[in-house]
């Protein structure tokens, strides 16, 4: 599509839909919905790897980035003004909700699911199948649904298998 900007060393397999117009709709006074444009742009930097299946939308009014050296995975959505940090991986069946922002050299679990507006921090883990509805500090490992550290998760678990006995 128009307004996708491709750095260097980029390898994009085969199948995906780099720069389309994302699912960006408001309500009219009748309650109607009416399109956005999405007159942003699509920004993939240098070293970044986009596996099979990959839909990335270009930005509404800003733009959508992905930074160098991130990697893609097979059947991954990033929504519209979602930014990928530099060295993170972003792991099979994954959505990145529209302006959702995941920093640098993190890795989001299989089929992770992050709201709209949502930030992920620096050096983040996400265990697969997480799903994110608040920010994720720097530096912090969460999995679930919703999300949570995973050191509240596991006390959770012990606490309800305390209460089955």
């Amino acid at each position: 599509h128009d307004n996708v900007f491709i750095g260097r060393n980029v390898r994009i397999n085969e199948f995906n839909l780099l720069g389309g117009a994302g699912l960006g709709f408001v309500r009219d006074a009748d309650g109607s919905l009416i399109k956005m444009a999405h007159i942003g742009r699509l920004t993939i930097e240098d070293d970044v790897e986009i596996f099979t299946h990959v839909n990335i939308d270009r930005g509404t009014l800003s733009e959508t980035v992905v930074k160098n050296g991130a990697k893609v995975d097979h059947h991954v959505h990033l929504g519209h003004n979602t930014v990928v940090g530099a060295h993170t991986l972003v792991v099979a069946h994954s959505v990145l909700c529209g302006g959702s922002v995941v920093g640098d050299r993190s890795w989001i679990g299989v089929g992770t699911v992050i709201k709209q507006a949502i930030k992920v921090g620096d050096d983040v883990t996400l265990g697969l199948g997480s799903v994110v509805t608040k920010n994720v500090p720097d530096g912090e490992v969460w999995a679930g649904s919703p999300a949570m550290p995973l050191k509240d998760l596991l006390e959770i678990q012990r606490n309800a298998r305390k209460a089955l006995v």
